[in-house]
């Protein structure tokens, strides 16, 4: 078994190099069934950090008994905190944008909360995990936007994730399409569609593109051998794209609460990066989230 950094001391590395003074602006859009507990241990945690200048946007009971925040911003309609949020992402205000989950609604419900909010429509969820028996960091997409992905948004979603694996500082990434099998098959639409996109990033500059694959084919080495793979990315991916929002999520879902892995999740592609906390897990975890998208400003 190799030895993986955790999630924490990968992101810990990464913004250790990247230290500044600079004070960074964060909006927190509190869901309104937040428990105020929770809600003062995430605010504790990230000012003892003493990077960030908190700014909530919630219900005024939720809010207002919060110590270490600059402002606060009163709503308590979900559209009255996105209309909030979607000034202060739009303003120029913010550096970054927390999304805290909402059980009230449907998961996930980033895209309609931040393409309303942005004004922006092509966001694309990552999520970063470093699977212990892997030996790397593994980012997963799109986890939050594009439920069945079509052509043009594979391709976005690849160079979104391919831009966001080169700021973690893993060159020449390799990204695979994920498929239930690894050869396109006229039975199974989505094979050809990711073979065709494979087709159209052959000559990228910036990585390497190959689908389908199978799930095992494209982490696993001893199954790229057996199966005599051929290409850069079998058993070798850095970037996993799923065929739809439904297999992402389940991966996602699987590996946070069957695993216990520890997975961190940032939108990007809008006006700034936006950390989305997932419902479940602890405010460290969502801390941690907020570090995520801190590398991508």
């Amino acid at each position: 078994m190799m030895n993986t950094p955790s999630v924490q001391a990968t992101l810990d590395a990464l913004l250790e190099n990247r230290a500044s003074s600079k004070t960074l602006r964060l909006a927190i859009a509190v869901a309104l069934d937040t428990p105020v507990g929770e809600l003062r241990e995430l605010t504790d945690i990230l000012a003892a950090k003493k990077r960030y200048e908190l700014h909530l946007i919630g219900p005024d009971e939720t809010i207002q008994s919060l110590e270490n925040v600059a402002t606060l911003h009163q709503a308590y309609l979900p559209e009255d905190i996105d209309n909030v949020l979607g000034n202060l992402l739009t303003s120029g205000g913010m550096d970054l944008c927390l999304l805290l989950p909402d059980p009230r609604r449907p998961e996930p419900s980033a895209e309609a909360r931040l393409t309303h909010a942005s004004g922006h429509s092509t966001l694309t969820g990552i999520s970063l995990l470093c699977p212990e028996r892997l030996g790397r960091p593994l980012l997963l997409a799109d986890t939050m936007i594009n439920d069945r992905p079509k052509h043009d948004d594979l391709e976005s979603i690849i160079k979104v994730s391919q831009s966001a694996a080169l700021k973690l500082g893993i060159s020449n990434p390799k990204t695979a399409l994920l498929a239930a099998v690894e050869v396109a098959n006229p039975g199974l639409p989505v094979t050809m569609l990711e073979a065709e996109v494979a087709a159209a990033f052959a000559n990228c500059k910036t990585g390497y593109v190959q689908g389908p694959l199978s799930m095992d084919l494209a982490i696993n080495p001893s199954a790229a051998k057996k199966k005599k793979a051929k290409g850069e990315v079998p058993g070798k991916a850095d970037i996993l794209v799923a065929p739809s929002l439904t297999v992402a999520r389940g991966i996602l879902h699987c590996l946070t609460f069957a695993c216990e892995e520890t997975v961190v999740n940032v939108l990007l592609g809008g006006p700034i990066p936006v950390a989305v906390g997932q419902r479940g897990v602890s405010m460290h975890e969502t801390a941690m989230a907020v570090q995520f998208s801190e590398i991508f400003i």
